[in-house]
C-alpha cells in the first residue's frame, strides 16, 4: 500500500496543488490553458523526441505493444459505440465522441507521469507507441466517423481527407518523425540541444498535471454526470 501511495500520492498531490491555485485566485481557469498549450506543444514533443532519437532504429517501436494497444482501443471503441446507440438510444455522432473518451486514455496528462514513476524511461518509448495509435488510428477513425454524422453533407473521404492533413502538423507527429529521423543519421546530439530537450521533457509531467488540477476547479459537472460515468 505504501509504495502504491509513493507512485499516487504525488500525482494526486500536484493535481490538488493546481487546483487549490485555481481555487483561492492565485491563477485563473483561462491561465491554465498556455500551460496546457506548452504542455502540447512543446514539453510533450521534447519527450517523445527524446523518446525516438535515443534508441536504434530496430527498436524505435515496439511490436507486440503497437498490435495490443491497437486491438484494445478499437475493441474498447466498438463496444462503446454498440452500447450507445442501442442500450443508450443515442445517435452516432455521440457515440462515436463516447467511443473518443473511452478508447482515448489520458496517456500523456497522467499515464506518462504514474507510469514514468514505476518504468522510468522506458515510459516515454510506450507513449511514443500511445500516441501513434491515438493520433494515426484512432482520432481519424472517430473524428471521421462524428463529423461525418454531424453535417450528413460531406463525403467520409473528404472529412478523413481533412483530419489526415491536421495530423501532419500535430506536434507529436512532428516530433517522433524529427526523432526517427535524427536517429537515422548516427550522429551524437550536442550537448547543449540534449540538455535543454531533457529540460523540457522533465517539465511535462509535473506541469500537464498541475495544469489538469487548476482545469477542474470551478468545472460544473451537471448534465454530464451519465456520459462521464458511461465513459
Amino acid at each position: 500500500m505504501l509504495t502504491i501511495l509513493g507512485i499516487t500520492g504525488p500525482i494526486f498531490l500536484i493535481i490538488g496543488v493546481g487546483f487549490a491555485a485555481v481555487r483561492f485566485g492565485l491563477l485563473t481557469r483561462a491561465e491554465m490553458r498556455p500551460l496546457g498549450v506548452f504542455v502540447i506543444n512543446v514539453a510533450l514533443p521534447a519527450l517523445l523526441f527524446k523518446a525516438m532519437s535515443a534508441r536504434a532504429l530496430g527498436e524505435l517501436v515496439s511490436g507486440h505493444l503497437l498490435a495490443v494497444y491497437t486491438a484494445g482501443s478499437l475493441l474498447t471503441a466498438g463496444i462503446v459505440l454498440a452500447v450507445s446507440g442501442f442500450a443508450r438510444g443515442r445517435g452516432l455522432q455521440a457515440g462515436a465522441v463516447h467511443a473518443l473518451g473511452a478508447s482515448m486514455s489520458n496517456s500523456a496528462f497522467i499515464g506518462y507521469p504514474i507510469a514514468h514513476q514505476v518504468f522510468g524511461p522506458v515510459a516515454g518509448s510506450a507513449l511514443a507507441v500511445y500516441a501513434l495509435v491515438e493520433g494515426l488510428v484512432m482520432m481519424p477513425l472517430l473524428l471521421t466517423l462524428a463529423e461525418v454524422a454531424g453535417s450528413g453533407a460531406q463525403r467520409w473521404t473528404t472529412v478523413l481527407r481533412e483530419i489526415l492533413r491536421r495530423l501532419t502538423r500535430n506536434p507529436f507527429i512532428l516530433a517522433m518523425s524529427a526523432g526517427v529521423a535524427w536517429t537515422a543519421t548516427g550522429l551524437t546530439m550536442p550537448l547543449p540541444l540534449a540538455k535543454a530537450i531533457d529540460m523540457l521533457s522533465v517539465a511535462s509531467a509535473p506541469v500537464a498535471l498541475f495544469c489538469i488540477g487548476g482545469t477542474l476547479a470551478g468545472l460544473s459537472l451537471r448534465g454530464m454526470l451519465g456520459d462521464i460515468a458511461f465513459i
